[in-house]
């Protein structure tokens, strides 16, 4: 296998030029990657689309009450869901939600709007707790899906593309930290909310630039 010796036009640094590896280790990684970030994918998708249907079966409001709290155990912690006691005509519903959480976000005796299917009563969502949390975690898990594939894709290309590894490993670092603020970034919208984010990261990024400024200053 030959190699070349190639200079970098702006360092002039002389470094050796490898023909792209074709190594099965490479394929094998690429595989599973690809495999988990499909995962994600159909995993999140089938969040939002339960979300999704759910919303429109019930469209019917009302106000219920939490009665109490279903307790379950998992992996050594205790879950609880709420219990929700609601009147649809002259019919007293009472029942438990889908979604779990390791504390109690209701008080006992507390009202909350929920919507519930006109066709099958039974069937209901608190507003803004089952059916959002579901929509939030569908979208954090696409766009995890997402992100590991678009960042796979460009580290399998910076890895046959022949530069100065210096620069390239340069590259590859800023393509991991974007990702990894990127991520940070679509997980808090999901659960604090776009604004407060948004608040957030400009916090952060006036600190970095008043960072910066001061470096420079010193120089």
């Amino acid at each position: 296998m030959k190699r070349q010796s190639v200079t970098n036009e702006n360092s002039g640094t002389m470094y050796e030029k490898q023909p792209a590896p074709h190594s099965g280790g490479r394929m094998i990684l690429l595989v599973f990657v690809l495999i988990f970030g499909l995962g994600f994918g159909i995993v999140g998708l089938f969040m939002v689309r339960s979300a999704y249907l759910k919303e429109k079966r019930c469209s019917a409001e009302t106000t219920g009450t939490i009665v109490d709290y279903g307790r379950h155990y998992s992996k050594g912690h205790d879950l609880y869901s709420p219990i929700v006691e609601y009147r649809v005509g002259d019919q007293v519903f009472s029942s438990e939600t889908n979604v779990r959480f390791n504390y109690r976000p209701f008080k006992k005796g507390e009202g909350v709007s929920i919507f519930y299917n006109p066709q099958n009563p039974g069937e209901f969502y608190i507003e803004e707790y089952d059916v959002g949390t579901t929509y939030r975690l569908g979208v954090i898990f696409l766009f995890v899906s997402v992100a590991v594939l678009i960042i796979s894709a460009l580290f399998f290309v910076m890895g046959r593309i022949t530069m100065d590894p210096e620069k390239k490993a340069r590259m590859e670092g800023k393509i991991f930290i974007f990702a990894a603020l990127l991520f940070v970034f679509t997980v808090f919208s999901c659960l604090a909310g776009l604004g407060k984010t948004i608040c957030i990261f400009a916090v952060m990024g006036l600190f970095a630039l008043y960072g910066r400024y001061r470096d420079r200053r010193k120089k």
